[in-house]
């Protein structure tokens, strides 16, 4: 509802609004998932939830010349997609404590929605006027985030463990460095968070595999295609 309201908000109001909306949703989620939550969890459970929230919120300010249908299909796929995301959120909590067969398909969903999420964060942060720098921080921020919470969802617990912390600081770098040499492509913001996005898509899918143990040589083939189908899409622009 608090997005809904952004639509018909005055610009200087909008991006505030966007923020405090992003609040709600990290304390709204904290609350809905009080009971079994602790540790770590305030982290890796809270971070998509507020994270994709933004995200959403970010597209609508930056991109307001989109057409009002196209905003309202936007934010009922938003609201179809948050449900999800809480119920996946849900299931990770009460995982933790016991193994319960939801677990595999709550993975599939939060997994699907962190790469949503980071493409619209990479979207958005492009589209700022903010230095070079300070984009290259803001996406290492995120990926670090999202890289954190995704392969958490792989091990669950209440503390961090060391693969998770050490996997998220690697993914973390290889995309800053993925991030730096794009940087010097002449893209236009969308395409630079497209292949940036491919870039993760790689990298976490691969970690997050490695983690369940499933790393197999169909999957490489698998990353390499897309990874090589975006490249040209590129190129040939």
């Amino acid at each position: 509802a608090g997005l809904i309201v952004l639509v018909f908000l005055p610009q200087p109001f909008q991006l505030p609004w966007v923020v405090l909306v992003s609040l709600l949703a990290f304390i709204l989620s904290g609350l809905l998932l009080r009971d079994e939550m602790a540790g770590i969890e305030l982290l890796t459970l809270l971070a998509l939830p507020t994270l994709f929230t933004l995200a959403v919120g970010m597209v609508l300010y930056y991109f307001s010349s989109f057409s009002l249908a196209f905003r309202t299909v936007f934010l009922i796929l938003y609201a179809i997609s948050y449900y999800l995301m809480m119920l996946s959120e849900n299931i990770f909590n009460v995982g933790r404590e016991r193994p319960i067969p939801l677990l595999k398909a709550a993975g599939t969903v939060s997994y699907l929605l962190t790469l949503l999420t980071a493409f619209l964060l990479f979207t958005v942060i492009y589209k700022t006027d903010w230095p070079p720098f300070w984009q290259i921080a803001g996406i290492g921020l995120m990926v670090f985030i999202l890289a954190l919470q995704s392969l958490w969802t792989v091990v669950l617990g209440s503390s961090l463990n060391d693969q998770v912390l050490q996997g998220s600081i690697l993914l973390t770098i290889l995309m800053l460095e993925l991030t730096l040499g794009l940087s010097f492509m002449p893209f236009e913001s969308f395409f630079r968070a497209l292949a940036l996005s491919t870039g993760f898509y790689v990298v976490i899918g691969t970690a997050y595999n490695y983690l369940r143990k499933t790393l197999k040589e169909r999957i490489f083939v698998e990353y390499a295609v897309v990874a090589a189908v975006v490249i040209f899409f590129l190129v040939m622009l």
